[in-house]
């Protein structure tokens, strides 16, 4: 696949930015609710397309992509033992 193959795909389903899988599944049944059965088909393919990136993007599993993933846990982290912080005990 071309990358403009996948920017098209994308264009067509309306995604746009940084999504997960599970984002772009919801995006997808949004867009083609209502549609009639021969108006499907283009927005199939590029759900593919759009499915096939998704699984074969590879993953690293490293302390520094998942903090990327989760900035909360970066913050979290900064600011533990701050006495303004919450510590997670539930009073």
């Amino acid at each position: 696949m071309r990358f403009s193959e996948l920017q098209e795909a994308l264009d067509l389903l309306g995604i746009s930015g940084a999504q997960n899988l599970e984002e772009v599944k919801r995006i997808y049944r949004k867009r083609i609710k209502g549609l009639k059965e021969e108006e499907l088909r283009p927005y199939i393919e590029a759900y593919k397309k759009v499915v096939l990136f998704c699984e074969s993007y590879p993953f690293s599993f490293t302390k520094e992509e998942f903090l990327k993933a989760f900035p909360q846990e970066r913050l979290r982290r900064f600011m533990e033992g701050h006495p303004l912080w919450p510590n997670g005990e539930e009073e």
